[in-house]
């Protein structure tokens, strides 16, 4: 999720040890808070500027895009890795320039990263940081990176291009498989069938046959917004069943079979959590 500076991301681990990851970019630190007292229990360094936060299956360990504290500030290259066990930094991988997102394979063992300023997407050992491969998109702002369940096939928005790329890890493929919209966020569903992306320009979300590579149908958010509310992110609902939208200051709760809109939540814009601030401990 993404809010005022801000990227929150839970850990899936066990409720009485769950914890909540905030990206503080400006402050280029990762904040760790217990969801449950909303205490802040660390708070950890991203040296250039903390974004998207991915996490191992088990939920033990946090990869967080060092990218950048924003315009007129240095660039990162790296990726942070956290150890939620001891609340800690445990390693450090240098990739490209302004790494902005990762997805983890579902055996923990890879690390995808999207390089949106060099056109491609890094794969990284996820236990070393090495080097596995790097696909060459050919095309701007691919801020985000997703794979199908079976970690076969990646996914890739590109804001600035306005394209969806897919990547074929076993025959190497990369191409494009539309173009002409100014994509954003993105999600694969629960059984790999579909995938979803957020329009930006447009204010909507695509729904892309994963077979066929066809947009089947559109989901419309509101009306057409040219500013930073509409650069949504989403994920699916583990059943599968909805896909939560983050847009802007919005929670959007879209029904998946119905292609609708369940609910919209309006979430406050200050600077706390809960009404507490994001101190130290």
């Amino acid at each position: 999720a993404a809010r005022d500076g801000k990227r929150i991301v839970q850990s899936p681990r066990a409720k009485a040890k769950s914890v909540l990851l905030v990206s503080l970019i400006g402050e280029r630190q990762v904040a760790v808070i217990n969801p449950s007292t909303q205490a802040v229990l660390a708070k950890l360094p991203s040296p250039a500027g903390p974004h998207e936060i991915n996490l191992s299956p088990d939920g033990t360990l946090a990869y967080v895009s060092d990218s950048g504290a924003g315009p007129n500030t240095p660039r990162g290259n790296s990726i942070v890795v956290l150890d939620l066990r001891t609340l800690s930094v445990k390693s450090t991988f240098k990739t490209c320039e302004k790494p902005h997102d990762t997805r983890v394979s579902r055996n923990g063992r890879i690390l995808w990263v999207a390089c949106a300023p060099s056109k491609s997407v890094m794969e990284l050992d996820a236990a070393t940081g090495a080097i596995r491969k790097t696909w060459d998109t050919k095309l701007d702002g691919g801020w985000f990176v997703e794979s199908t369940p079976d970690d076969r096939k990646l996914f890739v928005p590109h804001l600035e291009a306005k394209a969806l790329s897919m990547i074929d890890r076993r025959t190497s493929l990369v191409r494009t498989l539309f173009s002409g919209n100014t994509l954003f966020g993105v999600a694969v569903s629960p059984v790999g069938n579909e995938i979803w992306v957020s329009d930006a320009d447009e204010n909507r979300l695509s729904i892309v046959d994963a077979a066929t590579g066809n947009i089947t149908a559109t989901i419309s958010l509101g009306a057409a917004k040219k500013d930073q509310s509409s650069f949504a992110r989403l994920r699916f609902t583990p059943d599968g069943k909805r896909v939560v939208v983050v847009r802007g200051s919005e929670f959007v709760i879209v029904d998946v079979e119905r292609r609708s809109i369940v609910s919209t939540i309006e979430m406050p814009r200050v600077e706390t959590f809960s009404g507490r601030r994001l101190s130290g401990p």
